[in-house]
């Protein structure tokens, strides 16, 4: 029992696919690293799963962070950015702060389910136009 509240956004947007370079399941947890041909903006993501025919899981979209420590050392490590659920009753799609990556990993929490299969992962954003009016005398 709960209130939901969903919104439907309409208008153009600009979609690409993205490619899925490493795939890893461990007992609990699946692991995918994606990449983009260079840095690209993104407002969503749109996941294409099999493998089971019910699911429900949770998600988080990770990013590399470095940083240097007291030590002067170069750290690396995974900073989350969103987090999201996917299941078999949705769309599976992922609304995720506007961003521009070239690099991002996926971690899926399986628990004790069979791990999901993700076949394909698009993403997307709306296109966003601005209208000025301009002086032909002016220099801009």
């Amino acid at each position: 029992m709960g209130y939901y509240e969903t919104e439907e956004m309409k208008g153009l947007s600009t979609q690409f696919d993205c490619t899925i370079s490493d795939e890893n399941d461990s007992s609990k947890t699946s692991y995918l690293k994606v990449e983009l041909p260079s840095m690209m903006y993104f407002e969503r993501l749109k996941f294409e799963v099999s493998g089971v025919e019910f699911y429900a899981r949770f998600g988080r979209i990770k990013v590399k962070k470095e940083r240097i420590n007291s030590k002067k050392k170069k750290v690396t490590t995974l900073e989350t950015i969103a987090k999201f659920e996917i299941n078999s009753n949705s769309t599976n799609e992922v609304l995720v702060a506007p961003t521009q990556l070239s690099e991002f990993y996926i971690e899926i929490d399986n628990k004790d389910n069979k791990p999901l299969i993700v076949s394909d992962l698009t993403a997307s954003y709306f296109n966003k136009y601005l209208v000025s009016e301009l002086e032909p005398t002016q220099s801009y």
